[in-house]
């Protein structure tokens, strides 16, 4: 949604950090698969099967690359969009998000307002899906 905003040598960076949220509840989805994939093309990163093999070796380090708290924002937002692609913000994901936050120097106010923000929209989303599409 808002990935395009990220200063390009944050982008691949953010990639890599979705990835490692989309396997840290051991199961990734073919709907994770599909986000990551259509957020690379969206900000111009070409990516291939393999890049979902990464493992993050450190997790403080990569999220230095994300300086200002606009990029931090946009990073958790999509983080959490990445979470509920699947129908399953699972407690793994919520713990994960949790400590990417932390380590951010995010308030977990700030990432309830997001979390928050996220849901609103998804059922928002939801019940003008049922209304249109009957």
């Amino acid at each position: 949604m808002y990935a395009n905003l990220l200063l390009d040598e944050e982008k691949v960076v953010f990639l890599k950090l979705l990835t490692y949220l989309s396997k840290i509840d051991k199961n990734i989805s073919e709907n994770e698969v599909v986000f990551i994939e259509r957020i690379a093309q969206d900000i111009g990163v070409v990516i291939d099967k393999n890049f979902f093999d990464l493992e993050v070796q450190d997790l403080k380090e990569l999220l230095s690359s994300f300086k200002n708290e606009q990029s931090k924002n946009i990073l958790l937002t999509e983080l959490i969009n990445l979470a509920f692609s699947d129908d399953n913000y699972s407690h793994d994901e919520r713990k994960g998000i949790l400590e990417i936050s932390r380590l951010l120097d995010v308030s977990e106010s700030k990432l309830s307002e997001i979390e928050n923000w996220i849901i609103e929209g998804n059922t928002w989303l939801y019940k003008g899906s049922k209304l249109i599409l009957v």
